[in-house]
Parts: C-alpha cells; sequence; structure tokens
C-alpha cells in the first residue's frame, strides 16, 4: 500500500470513530458533578453538564447527583431532544442534605437569573440550595417558552430583600406551559417567593419566609393547587394572590401569618365552572 493509500486510511478512520462518538454521546443513567471527581461520567459544574443536555440529547432517563460544595455559575437549560415522561432529567444532591450543595451567584452582569429553563421540560431539580447576594440577579430561577412537566423538590430558595426578585418566576412567555410542581422547599426572602402565568401547578408543603410582597403571585392559571404551605412574613402584603384563574382552583390547608399585611388570600376576576370547581377551606390566617 501506498503511502498516500496509508495516509488517506489513517485519516478516514479517524473521521469514523470521531462520528461514530458524537453519534452515541446522547445521556442516559446516572451521572455526577464534582470539580474534584473525573471520568466519562463527572462533570466538573452544572454548566458542562447542562451544555451536554442541550447539544446531545437524552435516550433514556437521566439522574445527575451533585456532590457537596458551593457552585458559583449561571446556566441555561433549552429543550432537551428525547426528554419525556419516561427520560426525565434529574439534578440531586449526591449527600441528601440540600444545605450541602449551593448553587450561588454573588456578582453583577447582563444576566437576571441563576438557573434558566428556556422550553426545557420534564427537569427535576431535588435537595439543592438556590441563592443569590447580588441585586442584579432578580431570578434564582427563570422559565420561559413554554417550559413544561418540571418539578422542584426539597430545595432552599435564599435572596435577598429586593422589590423586584423572584425566587422561581414563570415568564408571561411560559403562559402555555403545564404541569410545574413546586414542592416542599424553604423559599425566603426575595421581592416574591413565586410568580408565575402558566396553564397547571401545585404549590404544597413549602415554607415561605420574610418575602417582601407576595408569597404566591400568578396569573391566568387554567389548573392551579396551592396547599399545605406554611406562610409567614414581617414584610409582605399578600400571602397568596391569584389573578384570572380560570378553571379548577383549590386552596386549602395553608398556614398564613403578615405581621405588616393588606391581604392574606386575594382572588381577583376567578372563575371556575360546573365542572371545575374552585374551593377555598381550612386555611388560617392572621395580619397584623
Amino acid at each position: 500500500m501506498s503511502t498516500k493509500n496509508r495516509l488517506f486510511l489513517f485519516l478516514t478512520v479517524i473521521v469514523f470513530c470521531f462520528f461514530s462518538q458524537n453519534a452515541f454521546a446522547q445521556l442516559s443513567g446516572t451521572y455526577t458533578i464534582n470539580p474534584k471527581g473525573s471520568g466519562a461520567t463527572n462533570y466538573k459544574n452544572f454548566s458542562d453538564a447542562a451544555a451536554d443536555l442541550n447539544t446531545n440529547g437524552v435516550t433514556g432517563p437521566v439522574v445527575i447527583k451533585v456532590a457537596n460544595g458551593t457552585y458559583k455559575e449561571q446556566f441555561e437549560i433549552d429543550s432537551i431532544v428525547g426528554a419525556d415522561s419516561i427520560n426525565t432529567i434529574t439534578f440531586e444532591s449526591a449527600s441528601g442534605d440540600s444545605s450541602k450543595v449551593i448553587l450561588s451567584y454573588r456578582y453583577s452582569n447582563s444576566l437576571t437569573y441563576l438557573v434558566y429553563l428556556n422550553s426545557a421540560s420534564w427537569i427535576t431539580f431535588k435537595q439543592l440550595t438556590f441563592e443569590t447576594k447580588t441585586d442584579s440577579c432578580t431570578n434564582l430561577v427563570l422559565l420561559e417558552n413554554s417550559s413544561s412537566n418540571n418539578q422542584f423538590l426539597n430545595n432552599q430558595f435564599i435572596q435577598i430583600i429586593y422589590s423586584a426578585s423572584y425566587s422561581i418566576k414563570s415568564e408571561y412567555t411560559n403562559q402555555s406551559a403545564r404541569n410545574l410542581v413546586i414542592k416542599n422547599n424553604l423559599i425566603k426572602k426575595g421581592g416574591d417567593g413565586i410568580m408565575i402565568y402558566l396553564n397547571s401547578a401545585e404549590i404544597s408543603g413549602n415554607i415561605f419566609d420574610s418575602f417582601y410582597y407576595y408569597a404566591v403571585n400568578s396569573a391566568y392559571t387554567a389548573k392551579l393547587v396551592i396547599r399545605n404551605n406554611i406562610i409567614t412574613s414581617n414584610f409582605g402584603n399578600y400571602g397568596l394572590s391569584l389573578d384570572y384563574a380560570g378553571g379548577t382552583l383549590l386552596i386549602n390547608n395553608n398556614y398564613i401569618y403578615l405581621g405588616n399585611g393588606l391581604c392574606a388570600i386575594q382572588l381577583i376576576k376567578c372563575h371556575g365552572t360546573s365542572s371545575n370547581y374552585q374551593l377555598i377551606y381550612n386555611n388560617f390566617a392572621i395580619i397584623n
């Protein structure tokens, strides 16, 4: 074989191997985020893991276990190819202790979020802490463009007191999104704990503490469940404020204490139907 032919064959093998590796780079199974870790299934940070998900997609359920530590970064997750009700993506604390895994950003820049879900669906964040100590990062988690079927479970969201800041914000562009679950979290400080424009959500078992305006501020929901939350603030004006809830609405078993408040539960142009009831019962409220 001539030298020219050998070189051509060598280059062909390299190109074939390169494309073969990328063709099978979709994620499936258990991965880790650990700055001190190594290996093909370990990422150094959230941003690297998000970049792989955005670029390669998934072919099976993905669980990403995060080592204890503070991760000073901001990242975006877009629509992930292959994600569905079976092939979900979960970011969770490896130790099971939300206070040990801290996603934080303390510096000013043009980005207004810590985590941005942009048309991202079927994602769960579990047993993590999201915090910011800068006025410029006004959203700990921002959802836009029909990000649906996402869950936030057993996390901590910690903000500074700031008039236009949110722990979880689902923007107007996310109004068609469905099935947001926010459950068993600590949501502390900030302007609003949760602000959502979307089709359907469940907000249950959370502790809201020291918010400035609203614990929950929602609009244009077709199905909304708010139950078993503890809502306390010496600053907040409203516990719950709901605008234009046009379908099923269930608000029950919430404890609301406002040390300097105006209204525990505010409803504006909310209306049910004969088949989609709106029920409010067994809530306990104190306003000073």
